[in-house]
């Protein structure tokens, strides 16, 4: 049985790799969370991690530990050590392999490579271990404070809105035909980095000036990413004909707020070629009927190629009611 050690990652390749050592409560106590880390969730994986771990006295897998300015830090292993305190043994086998970091960069994208399936890794957390080499994602997060990696503690008490929806929504909203997309973090985050933080942080601050957090379903992907499709045609990059200040986007946005049975119908409907244009009609119609009664006169949005003929479809029907079925 060894001691805790430290290892050149590329060893990595089979247990007998890695020095076996006796765990116990008391001792990872002492290994610190990272501020990357996921929350803690208990699954039915996790439950059968402590079956497991109670049957046979060992922890499974590899828990890898990350050491920076003499702290350890726990990388890879949470769950699988969460299971470890549950099943109420004095100690537990464990393979344990240490790993040195100049800085927390670094160890954040270890964290993304070594991230276990005991408990699905969601968007949100590898977007959030990512974040400290992404100045523009952080630059994000500070001006649109109401983001949120996960579902924690402020969680219980209001809604939290996904930073990872939203930053898919406004990528997703530069195609002129918006669509969602395989959301590839990295790739995600580098389009940010490309494009700058002005135009995002623009229109998520806006449209929660209009919503807040009271309407979740405002913040969904469909109407996220619709919304986003048109402010960077009307606010950002007006092409003439369908120019907004942001302000009046902000009472636009507003409107949508007061139609209810617009967001009772985008429940479970998505980003796709079924959903994308009733929706957008629904918007639209609701933006310059709301628009209307502030200025008067006619305020037109964009109308892309892409909506179509979507006068038989039974979905543009239910949208269309929303506004009692006879605003044109």
């Amino acid at each position: 049985m060894g001691n805790l050690a430290t290892l050149p990652t590329k060893q990595v390749t089979t247990l007998q790799t890695v020095p076996q050592i006796e765990v116990t409560k008391q001792l990872i106590r002492t290994w610190k969370v990272p501020p990357f880390q996921r929350f803690l969730r208990i699954t039915e994986k996790v439950r059968e991690c402590i079956e497991v771990t109670r049957t046979t006295g060992k922890i499974p897998g590899v828990i890898y530990l990350g050491r920076y300015k003499g702290v350890l830090y726990l990388i890879d292993g949470q769950h699988r050590l969460e299971a470890f305190r549950l099943s109420e043994l004095p100690s537990a086998l464990a393979h344990v392999l240490i790993e040195d970091f100049t800085d927390m960069a670094e160890m954040g994208k270890r964290y993304v490579e070594l991230c276990s399936s005991l408990v699905k890794v969601r968007a949100d957390d590898r977007m959030h271990a990512l974040e400290a080499t992404h100045p523009v994602l952080q630059t994000v997060r500070t001006k649109c404070p109401f983001l949120s990696y996960g579902h924690g503690q402020l969680a219980v008490q209001k809604m939290t809105i996904s930073a990872s929806t939203a930053i898919r929504a406004w990528m997703s909203s530069q195609p002129e035909t918006p669509s969602p997309r395989s959301f590839n973090v990295a790739l995600m985050l580098k389009g940010l980095q490309s494009e700058g933080a002005s135009g995002i942080i623009g229109f998520l601050t806006a449209c929660h000036e209009a919503w807040s957090t009271d309407y979740p379903r405002l913040w969904g992907a469909l109407n996220l990413t619709l919304c986003a499709y048109i402010y960077r045609r009307t606010v950002l990059d007006p092409d003439g004909k369908t120019p907004l200040t942001r302000g009046q986007f902000i009472q636009g946005m507003q409107g949508l707020s007061t139609n209810q049975r617009y967001q009772e119908w985008l429940l479970n409907r998505q980003l796709g070629s079924i959903h994308r244009a009733p929706a957008y009609k629904q918007i639209k119609i609701t933006v310059q009927h709301h628009l209307k009664t502030i200025y008067g006169g006619v305020i037109r949005l964009p109308k892309p190629i892409w909506m179509g003929s979507i006068a038989s479809s039974v979905d543009t029907a239910a949208a269309l009611q929303a506004t009692g079925g006879g605003v044109k």
